[in-house]
């Protein structure tokens, strides 16, 4: 009847703690992990996995075929450190508490094992048989300035440090069974805490460092093991378990009111939690597969996203800045944030906790044909422990015109007859790298009812554009240049065509030939710049009433007189030509044509 009641009693209590974990998911599960490992991706492949405190949401971390195990906490619980032999030998590996960034922090030729973090988080310390047997380690959480704190000759196994980080507890086989020892973190002062002849092994200091959890083999026939407590200094071990199945690697809750350990009651190992009085007992991973040694992970404080602002709006080609602040608990942890600019651009950023600056250049495209244009940028936090916030802002970007810069004409001024060279540069603030951005064109007017479509890529370019006009004036030469988001440029520069000086007068002119109804004239040519030859004739002596005969090309010299009167006086002058005006006449030539 005693033992009914007893059962009861640890019914109820059992109820208790199933009760208190189910109605945790929302305010401690999502705070606090468990991580463990399984066999459950096949036999020979151990792989370490992360579950709530009340053994919801499960979830792999490594994702190798060999032996991935022997995870532990940092005592932040934003890290956690493990066993892999995925490089070939054991090696001790960090990883966020998320899985990420899984990084290798030791690389001997030996194997490393039984990793455990200092409580500050700087240190690791874990065994090795790199000089012979099993022996503990420590070194950097790096794997930097690594040092050897015990000799041979016995094995030692599962090292972990005390709660104030100042001793290192493990065990050690001594030739007949194992014992729990404790050590300064320097490898002095060794300590047995269980000087008996039971195995006992695999221990865990609580969170105040005042209890240590440990298992024993109460059984040394059938090697039956059960979880035990006792004082940090050995004394008073009880109990918190009696079971025929083997209980095993228990270890405390941060608070130290729970002890999770392994337990093969139900026919396979799986992880299990208990009060730290030993009542309540609840399977947590509930698997089929073989689960092994778990570490409880403190509460993590959930990063928050502050006083976020981007200005708006901006013109296009500006740099926009997303500044604020991430907020965290967890002051140590290393943040990823991301941003996704709503342009088709995102950006990730490794950031501490405080305050932030971000900036983007935005081009204002696409879509084509839109002055203004909005854009949602959406931004997240992780601290890779499942602590993730997130949210958006809009900013406006408004299309700036094209930019046309350094216009000029060549030769100033310009004389009328002369070609001149349009130069010039035209950009977008909108480009960023792809003649698809702006698609710019060029349209030159060049005030004379003429105009000339650029042959462009779209791209910013220069301009280099030939004409001649042909009368002289003033003119106003205008560049457009069109975007393809409405935007237009107008452009101008004067121009003033002059016209040319007049030409020299042409001399030495005399009569080359003679005939009864012809005579041909020569002259000099003195100047560079006519158009032409003007020849004017008078019927008399001392005629003032020259008429023009005829005109010749610039370059011509002589000019034929046709159709004349037999026996007749004919005067002569000549005069060259151009825009400018005319030059001055040659003297006055006669001839007379011959009798039939």
């Amino acid at each position: 009847m005693e033992l009914k009641r007893k059962k009861r009693g640890r019914f109820s209590l059992g109820f208790i703690l199933v009760a208190i974990l189910l109605a945790m998911p929302a305010v401690l599960s999502a705070q606090e992990k468990i991580v463990f490992s399984s066999n459950r991706e096949g036999v020979n492949n151990s792989e370490i996995y992360l579950m709530n405190t009340d053994g919801t949401d499960q979830k792999r971390l490594t994702f190798n075929t060999v032996f991935d195990g022997e995870p532990s906490f940092s005592s932040d619980g934003g890290k956690i450190v493990f066993t892999s032999t995925r490089d070939g030998n054991a090696e001790i590996y960090v990883m966020n508490a998320d899985g990420s960034n899984q990084k290798r922090v030791t690389n001997s030729l030996g194997n490393d094992a039984h990793p455990s973090f200092s409580p500050d988080g700087t240190k690791i310390t874990f065994i090795s048989n790199r000089e012979g047997g099993l022996e503990i380690f420590i070194m950097n959480a790096d794997g930097t300035n690594v040092d050897r704190l015990t000799d041979p000759p016995f094995s030692k196994f599962n090292p972990s440090f005390s709660p104030d980080g100042t001793r290192i507890m493990f065990s050690a086989i001594d030739g007949n069974d194992s014992e729990i020892w404790l050590m300064n973190t320097d490898g002095t002062n060794l300590v047995n805490l269980t000087d008996n002849d039971a195995d006992d092994r695999t221990a865990s200091f609580s969170p105040n460092g005042t209890k240590i959890v440990y298992m024993k083999d109460v059984d040394p026939v059938q090697h039956n093991f059960d979880v035990m407590i006792m004082n940090a200094d050995g004394t008073n071990p009880v109990n918190l378990t009696r079971h025929s199945g083997t209980d095993s690697d228990p270890s405390f809750s941060p608070d130290g009111g729970t002890v999770i350990f392994i337990s093969a009651r139900s026919g396979n190992s799986e992880i299990w939690a208990m009060t730290s009085g030993g009542t309540g007992e609840i399977n947590l991973s509930n698997n089929a597969a073989t689960e092994f040694a778990g570490s409880w992970g403190t509460a993590n404080s959930v990063p928050v996203l502050s006083n976020v602002t981007v200005p708006s709006p901006i013109n296009e080609g500006d740099t926009a800045t997303l500044a604020g602040e991430i907020v965290d608990g967890n002051a140590g942890d290393i943040l990823t944030l991301t941003v996704d600019w709503g342009d088709g651009n995102s950006e990730t950023f490794e950031k501490p906790v405080g305050p932030f600056a971000l900036t983007h250049t935005y081009v204002d495209d696409p879509p084509f044909s839109s002055p203004t244009e909005e854009y949602v940028i959406t931004y997240s936090v992780n601290d890779h422990r499942f602590g993730v916030d997130n949210d958006s802002q809009k900013v406006m970007v408004n299309n700036v015109n094209p930019i046309v810069s350094d216009l000029a004409v060549t030769p100033s001024p310009v004389t009328l007859g002369s070609q001149i060279t349009l130069t010039g540069n035209y950009t977008d603030p909108g480009y960023h790298g792809s003649p698809s951005d702006e698609q710019l064109s060029v349209i030159v007017s060049w005030g004379d009812g003429q105009s000339k479509t650029l042959t462009t890529t779209g791209a910013p370019g220069s301009i280099l554009e030939t004409h001649q006009y042909a009368t002289a004036g003033n003119y106003t030469i205008t560049v457009q240049v069109n975007d393809n988001d409405t935007g237009i440029t107008l452009a101008t520069i004067p121009v003033v065509v002059s016209p040319p000086p007049p030409p020299a007068a042409p001399s030495d002119l005399r009569v080359d030939f003679i005939a009864a109804n012809r005579i041909q004239i020569v002259w000099n040519d003195n100047s560079n710049n006519e158009d032409g030859f003007i020849i004017e004739s008078c019927a008399q002596r001392g005629c003032n009433n020259f008429i023009e005969i005829g005109r010749v090309f610039p370059g011509i010299r002589h000019f034929v007189h046709g159709n004349l009167f037999p026996n007749t006086q004919y005067y002569y002058r000549v005069k060259a030509f151009n825009a400018g005006g005319t030059s001055a006449h040659t003297d006055v030539v006669s001839a007379k044509t011959l009798r039939k």
